[in-house]
């Protein structure tokens, strides 16, 4: 199979020729432009992804606007903003209680914290981008109302209204999924998505390597930690160097593979030491 294979740093273009034998461009903004949308199915608790969305912010100029939206409450919006406005110390987002759960799933990584604190740093250069919380918000408001649909709503309203020229959408591997229900019937966020908007849906795979992740066991026991990537040997063969492989059919409900040798994991930004609370 041939691919158009979009490297974090180069971007091979398909041709009637073998991949392989075209050479490397730089990855452009208009690229960027073309394929956005990008509806990125992480795994939470690693680097990989939030690097990634670093990198493209570095690909655009000044005249061009970016777009981030991640799997964050929609009620930390205004903390968000507030942080944007200080000129000192983080202490407003910081103090937000998302960040010191218990149960800490990946969402409230290092990583995450640093993406949002380079945001603010693009910004005060003078770039303008915009960082959106789109996740149900924890007020207990629309508790009738499933998750995903919540979810697909927030997103929706926000592109419908924006004039990025490139978006990426950053949340779990289920939530981008464009052909997926779940158990109850729901479809999932990309799944009601894809009916209104145009995207790009990508699944992050690695071929080895660790992420940080909590899980649920009976009576309520979490198992939390810096869990081991398995199962994922055949990807080193599959794909030949780290980026974006479009088209890829390989991946049920995505349009192709944010691929990455190795996934890199990431601490929550607040541990237990630091103080949690219950949510």
């Amino acid at each position: 199979m041939k691919y158009c294979v979009i490297a974090l740093f180069a971007l091979w273009l398909c041709s009637n020729s073998v991949v392989a034998e075209n050479q490397p461009h730089p990855l452009t903004a208009s690229d960027l432009a073309r394929l956005s949308p990008l509806f990125i199915g992480e795994t939470h608790g690693s680097k990989n992804v939030a690097e990634f969305a670093v990198h493209v912010m570095e690909r655009v100029d000044k005249s061009q606007q970016v777009a981030i939206l991640l799997e964050l409450p929609g009620d930390m919006n205004a903390d968000i903003q507030a942080f944007f406005s200080e000129t000192a110390n983080p202490s407003t987002l910081w103090q937000n209680a998302f960040w010191a759960r218990s149960f800490q799933d990946g969402r409230s990584s290092q990583a995450m914290f640093d993406l949002i604190a380079t945001v603010k740093h693009r910004k005060s250069l003078g770039y303008p981008v915009t960082l959106y919380a789109f996740d149900a918000r924890r007020d207990k408001r629309r508790r009738d109302v499933p998750r995903e649909i919540i979810m697909a709503e927030n997103i929706s309203e926000f592109l419908s209204a924006s004039r990025a020229d490139v978006t990426l959408i950053i949340s779990g591997r289920v939530h981008a999924n464009k052909s997926l229900n779940l158990k109850d019937g729901t479809p999932t966020v990309a799944n009601q998505l894809r009916h209104k908007h145009t995207f790009t849906a990508l699944d992050m795979v690695t071929a080895d390597g660790s992420y940080w992740a909590c899980f649920r066991h009976p009576v309520k026991k979490f198992d939390c930690g810096v869990k081991p990537v398995t199962g994922n040997e055949a990807q080193s063969k599959r794909y030949s160097a780290d980026g974006v492989y479009l088209p890829d059919t390989s991946r049920e409900g995505f349009d192709g593979v944010l691929y990455f040798k190795t996934s890199v994991h990431s601490l929550p930004a607040r541990r237990p030491s630091q103080g949690s609370v219950e949510l």
